[in-house]
């Protein structure tokens, strides 16, 4: 039996390690970085961060980025 979302929902169904994804199942917040992923998506506008969806399976650390993070150098 597969979850049911809202039409808004736009992050995966699941989690890196299959953890299925809706409403309850996941922790939303954002991220301050500066992330050269960040800097492309918001070009001159100097874009804050990241919005994050963390899943809240028991132990599970998986994290999704919006905008993908990418490590900067060094």
């Amino acid at each position: 039996m597969s979850l049911r979302r809202p039409a808004w929902w736009y992050y995966p169904e699941r989690c890196q390690n299959g953890h299925e994804w809706g409403p309850g199942r996941v922790l939303v917040s954002f991220t301050r970085c500066g992330c050269p992923a960040v800097q492309a998506a918001y070009g001159e506008t100097g874009g804050l961060g990241h919005l994050t969806v963390a899943c809240r399976g028991p132990g599970c650390r998986s994290v999704w980025y919006d905008p993908l993070h990418e490590p900067g150098p060094g």
